[in-house]
């Protein structure tokens, strides 16, 4: 009897053993799966489910990425409890993209003197993040990672101060302003990369000494926003004449008054060495008539202009008024740098511009063109109006030289129009500025309602499922075991 008991009991164990040893297995293939997951990229594991792709990178940042040689740390400057979500997910899908990039939490409170090693401000914004590589640093302001649209206006952007100031005079005044908020995260961290990587930042000089219109600071921003430094120019000025060796290209502003013959050498000699130029100009200055200096260059790159304002006649293809058209941008030229030729961009009093092809040396593409029921302003008041489809904007190459770019319109980077035009003055910077890619990117649109989870929720979650839910599995197992065992 005792040893049948015996063999019982030894049967038992056996089993309970072999138990164990399975739990043990389980509980190990659950942990290794867990850690598995948990390491994969968060793109994968968390798919971007918000309405407007929030979180979804674009092919420009990708290309960024992929191409970057050089070790980049982000450090997200924020208190633990008042981390932004978003923008926790959005750096830890940049880490994912390279091995290049770090993503460093640092609390400002714990660490007071960090921010101090890359600014002289006593204190930034929360949720602001320090971009630095061995090259340079650059902080994003946490301020700036969210724009504001408003109702009626389709153009612009308004950062939060902007919309603070007009909700509270809505409200002295009884009424109610909502506005649509978007997330200018991918933006703001892709330009940071970009210039935290570039060896040598691209020089863009401004050209002034004839009545050109000023760039305003809205301008500057747009500018340095691709990476692209802006320094005044005077062509004839003491010792130092022409453009600098530095150029990557110069841009004359509307002209309201010519350029002399000795800048007019100057700038084709310019032109001849790869240089580029960006020009933009206004009906009453753009012809032989008035400016023949800068005619003339037009001319020795193919392209001529008439002095009349275009007006659309095709109501779907201008805003507001026929003067402000909405022109068809072609996929040619600095079309090719665009993420799409959909886009709405605005040419106000504009004038046409026409290929001469007056040198055969030199290659001309259009930028712009109406549709083919746009007039000219000296046809408005005619019953029978001359219809054509006019070009606003070209490109001309001279073969083994540089390049013009000619815009008709003066008010294409001016303040009522530069956020909305911002695409084509990134584009146009990339096709003159010797630069691979434009970093401007375009805002998304924040979800009205969203989930939010902490960074400790997610640690604490973790904990749960990799460690406590398989060991209360293991114990549950060893108990039934041990209870097992013991009859």
């Amino acid at each position: 009897m005792n040893e049948q008991n015996n063999k019982s009991k030894k049967h038992t164990l056996k089993i309970g053993s072999f138990s164990i040893v399975i739990s043990l297995v389980v509980l190990a293939v659950v942990i290794a799966a867990n850690l598995l997951v948990s390491s994969l990229p968060a793109w994968l594991i968390r798919p971007d489910t918000t309405k407007g792709g929030l979180f979804t990178i674009s092919d420009t940042t990708k290309e960024i990425a992929a191409a970057l040689d050089t070790d980049v740390t982000l450090y997200h400057i924020t208190q633990p409890d008042n981390a932004n979500v978003t923008v926790q997910e959005i750096l830890q899908r940049y880490a994912d993209m390279s091995t290049h990039i770090k993503v460093v939490e640092i609390d400002p409170v714990a660490k007071p003197t960090f921010i101090s090693e890359y600014t002289s401000a006593e204190q930034i914004a929360e949720n602001s993040i320090i971009a630095v590589s061995d090259k340079r640093s650059t902080i994003i302001d946490g301020n700036a990672l969210y724009m504001y649209k408003l109702p009626g206006d389709d153009i612009n952007y308004y950062s939060r101060s902007e919309y603070e100031y007009y909700y509270q005079m809505f409200a002295y005044q009884g009424k109610q302003l909502s506005a649509e908020e978007y997330f200018f995260g991918e933006n703001e961290l892709t330009r940071a990369l970009d210039y935290v990587t570039t060896e040598e930042l691209p020089v863009l000089y401004v050209v002034g000494g004839h009545g050109e219109l000023q760039l305003t600071e809205t301008f500057a921003s747009a500018v340095a926003d691709e990476n692209v430094e802006m320094r005044d120019l005077t062509l004839l000025a003491g010792e130092t004449q022409g453009v600098p060796e530095d150029a990557a290209a110069i841009i004359i502003n509307v002209p309201q008054t010519d350029i002399t013959e000795e800048e007019l050498t100057i700038l084709k000699t310019y032109l001849n060495a790869g240089g580029n130029i960006l020009l933009t100009t206004f009906f009453q200055f753009c012809t032989a008539d008035t400016v023949p200096n800068i005619a003339s260059l037009a001319e020795y790159m193919g392209l001529t202009a008439t002095a009349d304002v275009v007006l659309e006649g095709d109501n779907t293809k201008y805003y507001q008024s026929p003067s402000i058209i909405i022109p068809t941008l072609t996929e040619q030229g600095l079309g090719s740098n665009l993420p799409s030729t959909n886009i709405s961009t605005y040419m106000a009093n504009a004038h046409p511009i026409t290929n001469t092809q007056s040198n055969e040396n030199v290659t001309t593409v259009p930028l712009m063109t109406t549709s083919d029921t746009a007039y000219l302003s000296a046809e408005a008041e005619k019953e029978d109006k001359a219809t054509a489809s006019f070009t606003l904007a070209w490109e001309a190459t001279l073969k083994d030289g540089g390049k013009l770019i000619w815009f008709s319109s003066p008010y294409l980077f001016s303040d009522n129009f530069i956020q909305s035009n911002s695409q084509i003055l990134a584009a146009a910077l990339q096709q003159i500025g010797e630069k691979p890619n434009a970093v401007s990117l375009v805002g998304k649109a924040v979800p009205t309602s969203t989930l939010d989870v902490s960074q400790g929720d997610i640690t604490t979650w973790f904990i749960v499922m990799v460690v406590a839910v398989p060991l209360i599995f293991l114990i549950t197992g060893f108990v039934v075991w041990f209870l097992r065992r013991r009859r």
